[in-house]
Order: structure tokens, then sequence, then C-alpha cells
């Protein structure tokens, strides 16, 4: 892994190059697909490309959603890095709005305990 060892120009080229080959053989939404979004993503931010790897972060967000769920691991993990890279770019109505559950959703708290009696 180059970025492990701060290749991160060679990263980029790799990842962009497997982005093109998977787009080759499979559907965009595919999870592999995705992976890469999100890893090229992370390849930009380190390199302080924030817009690139917003975009990248976007349609790894997008497209774990909708394949695997708003609660699964790897849709957190890319909700929370493009959060923060919202943040570094100084969007911050945009990272805030990757943490408000959707009206009516059930998971809004009403500011009440449950006593468990």
């Amino acid at each position: 892994m180059y970025f492990l060892v701060g290749k991160h120009s060679e990263a980029i080229e790799l990842n962009k190059d497997t982005l093109e080959l998977y787009g080759k053989y499979m559907p965009p939404r595919h999870p592999s697909i995705l992976a890469v979004h999100h890893n090229l993503a992370f390849e930009y931010f380190t390199t302080k490309q924030i817009n690139k790897g917003i975009s990248h972060w976007k349609l790894a967000l997008q497209g774990r959603t909708r394949i695997l769920g708003a609660e699964h691991p790897d849709t957190l993990e890319t909700q929370n890095l493009l959060a923060i890279a919202y943040l570094t770019a100084g969007r911050f109505e945009d990272a805030e709005k990757l943490f408000e559950p959707p009206s009516g959703s059930g998971n809004e708290q009403d500011g009440t305990e449950e006593t468990g009696n």
C-alpha cells in the first residue's frame, strides 16, 4: 500500500487506474468500486486536494448507503470522513447535515430518558 510509505501520488494513480478497470466490468455501485472511490478520496484528502476527496466520498457514501445501508460500518466510516473533509473545507452546514436523522425516522431523541421501570 503506497499510502503507508508516503507515496500518495502513486496511490492516487493506482486507484484511478483501478477505478477505470473496474468500471469496464462492474456496475457503478458495486461494493468494490465504492471502496476504490473511498480510498481515492482518502488519498486526495491526504494530499490536500480536499474538493476532489469530497467528490469521491460523496459517490462512495451515496452508493454505500443504497447498497449496504445507512448503518453499515463502511457507510458510517465514509460518512464520518466526508464530514471531516467538509469541516476542513469550511463547509460546516454540509458536515452537520450528514448527521441529521431523517424527519420522522424514529431515530430522533425527544429529550426524555427511559427509566427501565
